[in-house]
């Protein structure tokens, strides 16, 4: 709070406080590290960044993946993901979070990995490539 009593006695309005140190001065919202002008600022350019990506998995377009591709990709977690690409051979399910109650370590066999085979949603697609040489390795 003493940054606050500080800005109303070097400011005579609001918008003349700086935005950055302003921002650094908030008091942050619950469980994040920014308070509310970070977090709608961050929020935004998130979004845009999203949208203004034509490559974006999400966005729809000619290249699109179908709604039950799209299904099949957000079943699948970033803790999957990395047990798929790694030699771990456990994790937590929630990644990001530290492992304990509600998210314990457990064998990374137990999570739902994609299955790219000529089964499901991905029976019968066709992927179009942009370069001109194109090398595939799976190694299982």
């Amino acid at each position: 709070m003493r940054s606050g009593k500080l800005y109303v006695t070097s400011c005579r309005h609001p918008e003349d406080i700086d935005l950055f140190t302003g921002g650094v001065s908030e008091i942050p919202l619950p469980g994040a590290k920014v308070g509310p002008t970070f977090a709608c600022l961050f929020a935004r350019q998130f979004q845009a960044l999203k949208r203004g990506d034509r490559f974006f998995y999400e966005n729809a377009g000619p290249l699109s993946f179908t709604p039950d591709q799209l299904a099949d990709i957000r079943s699948v977690t970033l803790a999957a993901i990395i047990c798929r690409n790694s030699n771990i051979g456990t994790v937590q399910p929630r990644i990001l979070r530290h492992p304990g109650p509600g998210n314990e370590i457990g064998d990374c066999a137990t999570l739902r990995h994609l299955d790219l085979t000529m089964n499901g949603p991905w029976a019968g697609g066709t992927m179009t490539l942009f370069c001109k040489t194109t090398t595939f390795i799976y190694m299982e």
